[in-house]
């Protein structure tokens, strides 16, 4: 998600991140509740649930140090799509969307921009791979 930036871009972004933790088994984010904020995972692992029912839930994908989520609200303003649970103690880097707008102008629109191309090549990745693995099963 920070592929680009610049120092002074990576240095103004940093100040406005929080960090937070979760202990092993704690639900960071719950399906279907409102979104403010996206989170860079800095140690420990999470999950990606899917509630496919209501006893059945799928995990799609263990995200690792250095991968980030919540960042597809950022796009659509949406409710969240999925729970993400902590599998080990985890500490996070949280981003509210809202403190973008603090930034000097110029510096938040650009780095608005390359949050936004960057999420888009993620979500791009995860489309392609999706369309393999469907592909797989046909």
């Amino acid at each position: 998600m920070l592929s680009g930036f610049t120092d002074e871009e990576f240095t103004a972004l940093e100040q406005q991140l929080t960090t937070v933790r979760f202990f092993c088994g704690e639900t960071v984010i719950t399906e279907g509740r409102s979104s403010e904020c996206l989170y860079f995972l800095t140690e420990g692992e999470v999950s990606v649930i899917l509630r496919l029912a209501p006893r059945n839930k799928r995990r799609l994908a263990r995200l690792a140090p250095g991968m980030s989520f919540g960042e597809m609200a950022m796009l659509d303003h949406e409710t969240r799509s999925a729970d993400i649970v902590a599998e080990t103690d985890i500490t996070c880097q949280s981003l509210v969307y809202e403190a973008l707008d603090s930034l000097p102008t110029g510096l938040a629109e650009t780095i608005k921009i390359k949050l936004l191309q960057n999420l888009g090549k993620q979500l791009s990745r995860k489309m392609r791979r999706a369309n393999q693995e469907i592909r797989a099963l046909s």
